[in-house]
């Protein structure tokens, strides 16, 4: 039967190889050591590793076992989530490695923040100052960050080779980093200055292999470090000194299926109130809660893919409302379990967004469209009325399979315009959707970049030349809303009169000081120099008119007099034809009849 006990030990240990293999995880220990235990098991090598038995804390009270229930399980496009840290406020940090990014999700479910370009962040912790303290796996650089990512200050190049993890004490004078390559824990000041440094590489009381993840105990005032290769939680006081250690094997030394072992590859960890130690056993895909005797509590959660399920474990953090998170590795998923009598402030469910087009361009007409995918709801359970995108209504919302994953989601069409009003002019920005869900809010965000409309100046008068009314400004001028300059508006060439000119630009200049494009003093000096100007005058165009005007009449009056005066001599002439004519033709009338008698 030895046989088939074997055969299940190389079955398991290759599926942790192959499962490594993928994971990524911070410091490489768990991939190396699943290299090892393939090696292992091919060869039927031993164990280099004596892992010792712990006795426990002979102060240990007995607890007892949590009681944990399943809430939900959180994606948010994560890739390698490998750390975790909690802040006061109860907003969980998520260091991914492969995207090279923190994730900050506030309490009530909502994505606070999505820092990215941080090179590979692993360890990761947060003050009761609200200081982010963040390593980075390939140069050992921990950077100190305020709660709006500014750097603040940095240490550790050169002090470490893999951090592991990083523990603050209480006062916040203290920083433990474990160093997986060095097998080591490294001490600093609050400001980064290297204190000390405590354990070595090795089995023995006050040793550690490949040590990874590490917790202050304020309670205790105690240093708990995960032994990975030791299969154990070394406990050390705060000056380093060494106490005790937690759930060593039992089994046969040297052996390689240590079967009597508690732990197989300890990762993160975390204590609660009632001083119960939780660990990520990142081999078994499980939780182990384990109390200060090293008595194995319970456990929480199964190796699996599924929601609720672990594959490579790698950290854990309780928050102030009794909520287990635990950073799932291989499934790239974030899993929230309620421990005894825990209360959940979530109000919001994640919601997954994509949108065409993601550049947006001011001025363009049209609309954009988001896809969303609300995990573990229906697209039927979302009130589609509700979905409003920076405020603004959906102007439709479909339910179909736009992606063609073969699974239904929704398609919000929102009008462009109206979502460019409330993103700023360019860049970067961030569209915020929400909608309603029974009993929840789906929540998500979506990144957009903003091209500003290209605006074009041909005056160089501040005013677009689609908005420009006065084309050719002089330059340097003043000018309205409508890019018109005072002259521009008081042409000479259009006045009556010189008084006209005047009176146009006095209410002119008058209406730009209101308006605040004069002062006073501008006002004053442009209604004396329309006074004193030859508007009018230099070209005598007003004067030269009237006098015009007046010839023209006075000539055209004579005209009609001296036609009138021509008329009657005209007149006066036919008449005195017609007597001369009639008088010839009255004497030839009389010639005739004296010739006759």
């Amino acid at each position: 039967m030895w046989t088939d006990s074997f055969f299940r030990g190389i079955a398991q240990n290759l599926r942790v190889y192959s499962i490594a293999r993928g994971a990524a995880i911070m410091n490489n220990s768990i991939l190396n050591w699943s290299r090892s235990l393939l090696l292992v098991a091919i060869l039927g090598l031993t164990s280099p590793v004596i892992a010792a038995v712990c006795a426990g804390s002979s102060s240990s009270l007995a607890s007892a076992a949590p009681q944990a229930d399943f809430i939900r399980a959180y994606r948010y496009d994560f890739a390698s989530p490998i750390r975790l840290a909690v802040d006061a406020a109860g907003s969980v940090y998520v260091a991914d490695s492969k995207r090279g990014e923190v994730v900050v999700r506030a309490a009530d479910g909502r994505v606070l923040q999505r820092q990215q370009g941080l090179g590979r962040p692993g360890a990761i912790a947060v003050d009761e100052a609200g200081q982010i303290y963040l390593a980075d796996l390939d140069t050992g650089l921990i950077s100190v960050y305020d709660s709006e990512w500014q750097t603040l200050f940095q240490f550790g190049v050169g002090e470490i080779q893999r951090p592991g993890d990083i523990a603050i004490d209480n006062t916040g004078n203290r920083v433990y980093v474990s160093d997986s390559e060095l097998h080591t824990v490294v001490v600093f000041s609050g400001s980064g200055e290297r204190l000390f440094n405590f354990a070595s590489e090795g089995n023995g009381d006050t040793q550690l292999q490949y040590p990874s993840g590490i917790f202050f105990d304020p309670l205790r005032n105690e240093i708990l470090v995960s032994d990975q290769f030791g299969y154990r939680i070394q406990v050390f006081a705060a000056n380093g000194d060494w106490l005790y250690c937690l759930a060593g094997s039992s089994a046969r030394p040297g052996s390689f299926f240590q079967r009597g072992r508690q732990l197989s590859a300890p990762q993160g960890l975390w204590v609660d109130a009632l001083g119960r130690v939780y660990v990520a056993d990142s081999y078994e895909g499980q939780i182990k809660v384990l109390d200060r005797s090293g008595r194995l509590l319970s456990r929480i959660g199964s190796f699996g893919s599924t929601d609720g399920e672990l594959r490579i474990p790698s950290d854990v953090v309780l928050d102030p409302f009794g909520r287990l998170f635990v950073a799932s590795t291989n499934n790239a998923r974030l899993e929230v379990f309620g421990i005894d009598a825990f209360t959940d402030p979530e109000q919001f469910a994640p919601a997954l967004l994509a949108i065409h087009p993601a550049t947006l361009k001011v001025g363009s007409g049209g609309s954009i469209s988001i896809q969303i995918k609300v995990p573990g709801y229906r697209p039927a359970d979302i009130q589609t009325d509700s979905i409003r995108a920076n405020g603004i209504a959906a102007l439709t919302v479909e339910i179909g399979d736009f992606d063609g994953d073969a699974v239904l989601e929704l398609l919000a069409v929102f009008d462009q315009q109206a979502i460019l009003a409330t993103l700023p002019p360019s860049g970067a920005a961030n569209i915020h959707l929400q909608g309603a869900l029974p009993l929840l809010t789906l929540d998500g965000t979506v990144s957009v970049e903003v091209m500003p409309r290209l605006v074009l100046d041909t005056d160089l008068d501040g005013v677009a030349d689609n908005l420009d009314v006065c084309v050719e400004t002089p330059v340097g001028a003043i000018v309205d809303a409508s890019g018109c300059a005072l002259l521009q508006l008081c042409s000479c060439e259009e006045m009556k009169s010189h008084g006209h000119y005047v009176k146009c630009v006095t209410r002119t200049a008058k209406a730009f000081m209101a308006s605040g494009l004069m002062d006073p003093k501008q006002r004053k000096q442009a209604t004396k120099q329309a006074a004193r100007s030859d508007c009018g005058k230099r070209h005598k165009r007003h004067k030269h008119s009237a006098h015009e005007d007046h010839k023209n009449r006075h000539k055209h009056e004579l005209d009609e007099r001296d036609g009138q005066h021509e008329e009657g001599e005209q007149d006066y002439d036919d008449d005195r034809q017609r007597r001369k004519h009639k008088d010839k033709k009255s004497k030839q009338a009389n010639m005739n009849k004296e010739d006759r008698s």
